[in-house]
């Protein structure tokens, strides 16, 4: 599937996304809908469904280690699905394939 098709693939899934910014350190956070980036030749857009933040985020937030740049949006931790991939991509693919639920155990190993 090529960039094209992938993008707008991912275009009639999201337009726009949600994302909590940081201006500057000591300031609280502030919700803005930014505009669905698109991925390039070897990047995956996630559709995150959870963020964690850890320590390095609230250095940054208290002013204690600058980014390279503001506003940021911190959070790294995520756990999403990929909703677009770019050409050189080999490993993911989008749309994600479904699975029946009767046949999840088939799926799954355990020890």
């Amino acid at each position: 599937m090529g960039t094209a098709l992938v993008w707008e693939y991912a275009v009639s899934l999201v337009r726009s996304m949600r994302a909590m910014l940081l201006d500057a350190p000591h300031r609280l956070l502030r919700e803005a809908e930014l505009p669905t980036p698109m991925p390039g030749p070897h990047d995956i857009l996630l559709e995150v469904r959870a963020c964690g933040v850890c320590r390095t985020d609230l250095h940054i937030v208290d002013g204690e280690v600058s980014p390279p740049r503001f506003p940021i949006t911190p959070g790294h931790e995520v756990v999403g699905v990929a909703a677009a991939c770019g050409e050189a991509v080999e490993r993911f693919r989008v749309p994600p394939p479904v699975h029946d639920a009767r046949f999840a155990k088939l799926l799954v190993t355990c020890s």
